[in-house]
């Protein structure tokens, strides 16, 4: 094999007879990112989950550690009864304004 005019002496033999394995030195002080942060504290994820996104929240909920795998399973419970309750209730108040709306058309003269 030809050595490589853009390697280095000391790498052009080590090229032809061995592996050179390289190791990535961590920082054990890293910080967490922000999606660690996020579900780091039960009161942010609750937060999330009833608050704010509702079910979007569900994959903070479940990659959070603040939470065994029971009360994973009562919280997706609750949010999605929370989320079939919402829906009902804007049903039902849309039936009823569109109601109202069609009263207010009949008594107004036309």
């Amino acid at each position: 094999m030809e050595p490589s005019p853009l390697q280095p002496p000391e790498l052009q033999s080590a090229a032809d007879s061995e592996i050179i394995v390289a190791e990535v030195a961590t920082d054990d002080r890293a910080q967490p990112s922000p999606n660690d942060r996020l579900g780091a504290s039960r009161w942010q994820v609750l937060a999330l989950l009833f608050l704010a996104a509702g079910p979007l929240a569900l994959p903070v909920l479940f990659r959070s550690p603040r939470f065994s795998r029971f009360w994973k399973m009562v919280l997706l419970a609750l949010v999605i009864l929370q989320t079939t309750l919402v829906v009902v209730v804007l049903v039902v108040f849309s039936r009823w304004f569109l109601g109202q709306l069609g009263q207010l058309r009949h008594a107004l003269p036309q």
